[in-house]
Formats: structure tokens, C-alpha cells, sequence
């Protein structure tokens, strides 16, 4: 049975009634901020026919169970690296998604992606184009890595972020399964926002 990991990241933007757990304390120093999480606090996700059918605990699933967020906000950069507790090149791939708010009210979202089938990866911002945007993953040391210019950012003064990422994948039977984790949430919603990252 073939399972294929999917690009498009509804995994982690599909619209739910789960109602959004609060954010655990994170360590801000001045152009970053690192949010903990805890482990075992994964979720799997059903989809059928393209709709969210629920949500159930899922332990620590492989590539998909974050141990912390670091974001650094610096005058030409922002870098978000995720680690995860279990990452592997023989897992169905990987896919991290950053909301981010800028000062100005603009928002945007840094995604990566990789395909457990193909040796490449790809780093972008959902829907808008941007050059230099730089991606990396590191399966010894559990550690994706997005770097976007800030200019693709409109130079904000200041970001508030909100990060998750997961294993994305089709079953047997046409139907997608995924399997999620939302850094510094209990619950499987990407919504809320940390504090200000400011540049430096």
C-alpha cells in the first residue's frame, strides 16, 4: 500500500471546532523567541472527501511531534526552526507552517514542505512570491529550518507568530490522514499569536 505526502498544507489551516488551547509560556530575548512544548501531545487528524472529520491524541507520532520553536527576527531575516522529537527521512515527509502578524497588521504564512518520496524540499510563503528563501532539514538532529528576507515581510518592526508541523499523508483507501502538533498548545488549532518578536 502506497502512501504519498501532499504539498498543500490543509493539515494544519482546516477549520475546526476544537477550541484553541492556550499558548505555554515561551523565552523571549530581544530578536527571538523560543516556544516549548511539551511531548506526547500530537494529534491525528481524518479527512474525508476534503473535510476535517476530527481530531484524536496521538502520542508521539514520527514527524510530528514538536519539542520547540525558535523564531529570530534580525534586520534582513526571520528564521524558524522547529525541532521535533522524531524526525525521519523514512516517514511519509514533514510540513511546518508559521503564521505570522506583522506590526502593520499583515499577515503571512512560512511553510515548508518535503516529500518522504523525493530527496528535495521546498520553503515558501503561501501565496505570495518571494526570492532568497532559504530551507533545510536535519533528520540527525530533528530540526527543520525556514530562513525568509524580511523584506518579503513588508520590514516589519515587530512579528507575532503562531507555529505547528506534522506528517501529512494518503491512505490505501483515498482517504488523507495527518498527523499534527501546534508548539506550546495542547489542542490541535494553529490559531492565537505569541508575544512581539521585535527586530534587532
Amino acid at each position: 500500500m502506497s502512501k504519498r505526502f501532499s504539498l498543500p498544507t490543509r493539515a494544519l489551516v482546516a477549520t475546526t471546532t476544537v477550541a484553541a488551547a492556550l499558548l505555554a509560556p515561551a523565552t523571549a530575548h530581544a530578536g527571538s523567541l523560543t516556544i516549548g512544548d511539551g511531548t506526547g501531545d500530537s494529534w491525528q487528524e481524518e479527512i474525508s472527501h476534503g473535510k476535517v472529520t476530527g481530531f484524536s491524541p496521538a502520542g508521539s507520532a514520527v514527524n510530528a511531534d514538536i519539542v520547540a520553536v525558535k523564531v529570530k527576527h534580525s534586520a534582513r531575516r526571520v528564521v524558524v526552526k522547529t525541532t521535533f522529537l522524531d524526525l525521519s527521512s523514512k516517514a511519509e515527509g514533514v510540513v511546518t507552517q508559521t503564521k505570522v502578524k506583522t506590526n502593520e497588521g499583515r499577515h503571512y504564512r512560512i511553510v515548508f514542505a518535503k516529500d518522504g518520496d523525493s530527496r528535495g524540499s521546498t520553503g515558501y510563503l503561501a501565496g505570495r512570491r518571494c526570492g532568497g528563501i532559504h530551507e533545510k532539514v536535519s533528520f540527525s538532529k530533528n530540526v527543520v529550518k525556514v530562513s525568509v528576507p524580511r523584506r518579503c515581510l513588508s520590514a516589519p518592526r515587530w512579528i507575532k507568530v503562531v507555529s505547528g508541523g506534522g506528517n501529512y499523508w494518503e491512505k490505501g483507501d483515498g482517504n488523507r490522514a495527518s498527523y499534527r502538533d501546534i508548539a506550546g498548545s495542547t489542542g490541535p488549532s494553529l490559531s492565537g499569536k505569541s508575544g512581539k518578536i521585535r527586530r534587532v
